[in-house]
């Protein structure tokens, strides 16, 4: 039934039927809360972020969460995402999804910071690299932005 929520021609009404499901569901299956949650992200809209914030804060939900977080960039205009996203990332379940979320939602080079900070308190456990997996793809797309050196040379000449 998720699966079917989750599309575009249900959304507007979805949603609140959804949230009830994952409230029921999410801490009683995991797999049925995380099918709940990956249709909650599709199906949420910008005043629905609060909602999601609630949800997401919640660790007995555990990796139920992992879709929403994941999801929490796209509202990255919004002040409370940040913080809500820098909570999560120390947070197993969904510390991924919110590493992943941060770096789309401040971009690659404010996120270093934090995930440099959880590498530092995490070495070696699996926290620590996941953090490690993150810096490299952070600071591979930072070089990617910025201009080879050879493509100013052939700009100037």
């Amino acid at each position: 039934m998720a699966a079917h929520l989750r599309r575009p021609w249900a959304r507007p009404t979805a949603f609140g039927p959804l949230v009830d499901a994952f409230r029921l569901w999410a801490p009683l299956s995991a797999a049925a809360g995380w099918q709940l949650g990956d249709a909650l992200a599709s199906a949420s809209r910008p005043d629905d972020l609060p909602v999601l914030l609630d949800l997401v804060s919640d660790n007995r939900r555990g990796m139920a969460r992992q879709m929403i977080v994941d999801s929490l960039w796209r509202f990255r205009k919004w002040p409370l995402v940040e913080p809500a996203l820098v909570s999560l990332i120390t947070d197993q379940a969904v510390a991924l999804h919110a590493m992943s979320a941060l770096r789309r939602s401040i971009g690659p080079a404010s996120a270093l910071a934090y995930l440099r900070q959880v590498a530092a308190d995490h070495p070696g456990d699996r926290l620590g690299k996941t953090a490690a997996s993150q810096i490299r793809r952070a600071e591979a797309s930072i070089s990617r932005q910025q201009p080879s050196p050879q493509a100013d040379e052939r700009s100037s000449g």
